[in-house]
């Protein structure tokens, strides 16, 4: 209840209580009862009466408020919800500090979620990106999609991106391997190469040092590795190869390969650009990752790596 109802509700008991009732304790208290009124409400009204004289509150003790007025909220709240800036550099755009701008937003219920990361579109991407997935998507109902996609992995766990934590009660007593994460400045990574279908299979990985050339595209990873595990799990004619727009997927020999063993190949013109959200071999290489993250111990050596290594 706001502190104007309460002070109106006093004036009104202590006006019936001097004027009407003539100061009948018992009389006043049992009529505004009858209103839903709280006994012991009553009879701290008529007490502060006989004591001040007077139905007034008191004013309250403290500083003054003097920033968060309803007009200052309504501006941090309209910056909280239009913005992505954090707290401790609103407050200092208001001439306060994030501790009132928190307060605001508890007060106010306004809740702070991480953004979800997504793909950042050049208009002509955009447009591009919607119309091709669409057109895909329509062409290719009664067949089925095989995808493939090329990642760099940190061949030591350590150095993939990510947040570490350590526990301790006595901080002096840490050790160092727990306290701090090494980080190489040139740490050394695998290309690895697999394909996917819609159903959740997967092909043999092609793993490598440095950049996947054409030639060894077409040889390691379309001959030896994607028309076994094409054959192994569909028809060819049921099929519809979906690369990404990298240039070595289009090289000339490539598309004759593809051709040539009547696989169907999404074209580079029909190619949907930056849909990550629409290939589920990009989730793939996510949960990859975070299982290789778990390691402490890199590998010293990897069976499938090719001979003919190219070094950093």
């Amino acid at each position: 209840m706001k502190v104007s109802e309460r002070q109106a509700i006093a004036d009104r008991v202590v006006h019936f209580y001097a004027e009407i009732s003539g100061c009948n304790k018992y009389r006043t208290v049992k009529h505004f009862e009858e209103e839903g009124l709280k006994r012991r409400t009553l009879y701290g009204i008529i007490q502060r009466y006989e004591t001040r004289g007077t139905s007034k509150f008191r004013p309250k003790t403290g500083h003054p408020v003097t920033v968060a007025t309803p007009q200052f909220t309504r501006k941090v709240a309209k910056k909280l919800l239009t913005t992505n800036l954090p707290e401790r550099k609103i407050g200092p755009q208001f001439g306060t500090n994030h501790t009132t701008v928190g307060n605001i937003k508890r007060r106010l219920g306004i809740k702070t979620r991480k953004c979800i990361e997504a793909p950042k579109y050049t208009p002509g991407q955009k447009k591009r990106a919607k119309t091709n997935c669409r057109k895909l998507y329509r062409a290719n109902t009664h067949k089925k999609l095989v995808l493939d996609d090329e990642c760099y992995v940190m061949a030591d766990p350590e150095n993939i991106p990510g947040q570490r934590y350590f526990r301790y009660i006595d901080l002096a007593e840490v050790p160092e391997e727990l306290m701090f994460k090494p980080k190489e400045k040139f740490p050394k990574k695998y290309c690895v190469w697999q394909a996917i279908d819609e159903d959740g299979n997967v092909s043999e990985p092609y793993i490598k040092v440095g950049t996947l050339k054409s030639d060894e595209y077409r040889e390691e990873c379309l001959k030896k590795r994607l028309l076994p595990f094409i054959e192994e799990h569909h028809h060819k004619s049921d099929i519809m190869f979906w690369p990404d727009l990298a240039t070595i997927h289009y090289e000339s020999s490539v598309q004759t390969l593809l051709a040539n063993n009547g696989i169907d190949c999404v074209t580079r013109k029909a190619n949907a650009p930056n849909v990550p959200q629409a290939r589920p071999i990009e989730r793939f290489w996510a949960l990859c990752k975070k299982k290789h993250s778990e390691k402490t111990v890199p590998a010293k050596k990897h069976p499938r790596v090719s001979p003919n290594l190219v070094t950093n």
